[in-house]
């Protein structure tokens, strides 16, 4: 058994939060999404890639519930990391910096 500190149980997390959401349990996919960025804080830690993709996906169900100000938040946790781990040309970090740029489009001041 793997436990709470590996890296596969926050993939698990993050597969089952994506079974939740196409199930339309958008509490329990969020719970599940939180596990998964917590877990990967712990075992990966803020500045690999992994960690990232879990803000991403965090930021990406604040997004399907219109919670913009959160989901930019997530995406600015990522894009960070993503800098941080990859640099600020890498292909993925230009796509966060693309969603922030969208998302922040739909917020209402």
């Amino acid at each position: 058994m793997l436990g709470e500190q590996h890296s596969d149980t926050a993939a698990t997390y993050c597969n089952l939060a994506n079974v939740y959401k196409a199930l339309g349990d958008t509490d329990k996919a969020m719970m599940y999404f939180k596990k998964d960025v917590s877990v990967c804080e712990k075992v990966l830690g803020d500045n690999h890639p992994d960690t990232a993709t879990a803000y991403n996906n965090l930021a990406f169900m604040y997004y399907e519930l219109t919670d913009y100000g959160l989901a930019v938040h997530y995406f600015r946790k990522a894009l960070e990391i993503l800098e941080r781990a990859l640099g600020s040309n890498h292909p993925h970090t230009i796509t966060i910096r693309n969603n922030i740029r969208e998302t922040e489009k739909l917020i209402v001041i």
